[in-house]
């Protein structure tokens, strides 16, 4: 049986049977006539042309581009090097064309178990909201991968397209896995995960059920954090009363009565706005630290880490508390603590902050006040300022981040999609309560 040849683009698709000079023209090329004659003279050389030859041409005549531009935007890996509005004008002649430009196939880059294994990790590093935070998780993963002499490279979004950049990734690092941190994958981007057959490890990304190959999503259990907070609170109380503080020191218990400080004014929690789903009205950015007034209802909630963690701190708050300051500040760099002292030096009975460095500059900011801050002030992420200062904070074992990562992700990298589990899994990472100098 002779398989009948594949007709020209012009043919096959309806949307190409109105390439004329005049629609050459309304597409920007600088001569439309010019363009058609083209495009015909080259379609007489080539009257059974394969789809994509006859695609590009289209696009480099339609364009007025060069041929090796046209190249670049054929080649997803490659986009990047063009323009944000080239790249849309490309793509909307693509569609007029029959084909969306997240068709264009991706190879597949599988550990074949020859070489040295390669990882990428994707980040938001110049924007990050904790630069301490990000550190840490990055250098869990790179010591980790060391060790399993996996080569790992770092690749920062710094405000660009996501898709791009993983395009970029892909194309010129070669990976044979990846690991997301704090992304959440569209759609969109696991179709091109799916394409390149990547297994991919999501660090602190929104909970749900994500296909292949996304093999597991490393995220923080707060089963014990609105108890250990609501601990907190009651500590802050017993000092206040002078009775027996328990379950706070390490070392021994001992009776204090703080003095200087408001005896029946607010906790003060400290955190970054809420995630709210795609669906939710849309907020105002948040650019100065303020007050919060209403929790937005569940269902406008993304199921993210962040959102998790604020609301088991206000439940724990809540279980000793009949009161309490909420405030959410842009990120969680120090320079909020100011703001924060000012606002509630006078009212406020503690201080909970979902940050070490504003933890830390509220602590040195009230102690420049004259006050003795032991057991008022506690922080998160257990950072080295945690350490260093002798603040308690919140560990949520940043340093065991990258070995959760690699034991997922390089156990699947020899396996076939087709055995590996149709959704991944979720890697809990305990959060702790390290209490110092209190």
């Amino acid at each position: 049986m002779v398989r009948p040849k594949k007709a020209p683009l012009q043919r096959a698709k309806s949307s190409a049977s109105r390439v004329t000079a005049t629609w050459f023209r309304d597409r920007g090329a600088p001569d439309g006539d010019k363009a058609f004659a083209e495009y015909s003279e080259w379609l007489a050389k080539h009257p059974q042309p394969r789809e994509s030859s006859e695609r590009r041409v289209i696009l480099r005549l339609a364009s007025g581009l060069a041929d090796s531009s046209i190249g670049h935007y054929m080649a997803p890996g490659r986009r990047h090097k063009l323009s944000e509005k080239t790249r849309r004008h490309l793509a909307e002649i693509l569609r007029e064309l029959g084909q969306e430009p997240d068709d264009l196939p991706v190879g597949p880059l599988r550990y074949s178990g020859h070489g040295p294994r390669r990882l990428a990790l994707i980040a938001e590093f110049t924007h990050a909201p904790s630069t301490p935070y990000i550190f840490a998780v990055t250098r869990s993963v790179a010591a980790e991968a060391a060790r399993r002499n996996v080569w790992c490279s770092l690749h920062d979004l710094a405000g660009r397209p996501f898709e791009d950049v993983l395009a970029g990734v892909i194309a010129s690092a070669r990976p044979n896995a990846l690991a997301l941190l704090r992304l959440t994958p569209s759609d969109r981007i696991l179709a091109m995960l799916a394409r390149a057959d990547l297994p991919t490890a999501l660090i602190h990304a929104d909970r749900g059920d994500y296909p292949y190959p996304i093999v597991v999503n490393v995220i923080p259990d707060h089963k014990y954090t609105a108890s250990n907070v609501a601990q907190w609170c009651r500590g802050v109380r017993d000092r206040e009363t002078g009775q027996q503080v328990r379950g706070i020191s390490t070392s021994r218990k001992r009776l204090v009565s703080d003095r200087g400080w408001p005896s029946d004014g607010p906790i003060v929690l400290i955190t970054m706005p809420y995630e709210r789903s795609s669906s939710a009205p849309t907020e105002p950015t948040c650019t100065n630290p303020c007050r919060v007034e209403l929790v937005p209802p569940e269902s406008q909630l993304r199921r993210s880490v962040r959102n998790e963690r604020i609301l088991k701190f206000r439940t724990g708050i809540s279980e000793r508390e009949n009161s309490f300051e909420h405030v959410v500040v842009p990120d969680y760099a120090f320079r909020h603590a100011a703001w924060i002292v000012r606002e509630f030096a006078d009212s406020a009975r503690g201080y909970i902050c979902l940050s070490d460095e504003i933890a830390l500059g509220v602590r040195l900011l009230l102690e420049g006040r004259g006050r003795d801050c032991q057991g008022r002030v506690l922080g998160y992420d257990d950072s080295w300022l945690a350490s260093v200062e002798n603040l308690s904070s919140f560990d949520q074992g940043l340093g065991r981040i990258g070995d959760a990562v690699l034991e997922h992700i390089f156990a699947e990298t020899r396996a076939t999609s087709a055995s590996l589990p149709q959704f991944g899994t979720e890697s809990l990472i305990e959060v702790t309560l390290k209490s110092r100098g209190n």
